[in-house]
């Protein structure tokens, strides 16, 4: 009997971590000036992300704001994560680059029967062209992991992570 409590609870807050996690990322539109996605790698392991309000201002400055609401294939499964950033740079003819900062997140991930968050922040640098109001290029940096309930996740020591971008930009009006 208590370990059926024990499962209905689990099985309880996997939903309500779902929830929470589906309601705190901005919906991402896409087919309209502004969007894009990422990839990256960290030990070995793959991470897709959503791009958007991705904006070229008349002066040349670049902000792009960054949204992680999916899932990590890793050897235990494949746990829900999440997180935001933004990416700010400047444009230079056709050419692009700036920082990756204020990057926050959680990887939920159970283990027979404890669950919990693993809490991320991270930075880097990202590079790229312009050819019209399409972006690409790459970028490099870190993810920090400074909490978690499992002794199996190192701690307060930078991971190194790298990825591909491509956003749609929304490009300055000029009028004549």
């Amino acid at each position: 009997m208590h370990e059926m409590v024990q499962l209905n609870r689990l099985l309880v807050l996997t939903i309500i971590s779902l929830i929470f996690a589906l309601s705190t990322t901005p919906a991402i539109v896409s087919g309209s000036p502004g969007y894009g996605s990422f990839q990256f790698s960290i030990r070995g392991w793959t991470v897709n992300g959503n791009l958007y309000n991705a904006v070229i201002q008349p002066n040349g400055n670049v902000t792009i704001q960054m949204a992680i609401n999916g899932y990590v294939t890793t050897p235990i499964g494949n746990l829900p994560v999440n997180g935001s950033g933004i990416w700010q740079g400047i444009r230079n003819g056709a050419s692009l680059s700036g920082t990756i900062q204020n990057v926050t997140g959680s990887v939920y991930a159970c283990f027979i029967f404890w669950c919990g968050n693993t809490i991320y922040v991270g930075s880097g640098e990202w590079v790229g062209t312009l050819n019209g109001p399409s972006g690409v290029g790459t970028f490099s940096g870190t993810v920090t992991f400074t909490s978690s309930p499992f002794s199996q996740i190192p701690l307060n020591t930078p991971q190194p992570v790298e990825g591909t971008w491509n956003a749609q930009f929304e490009l300055p009006i000029t009028t004549s």
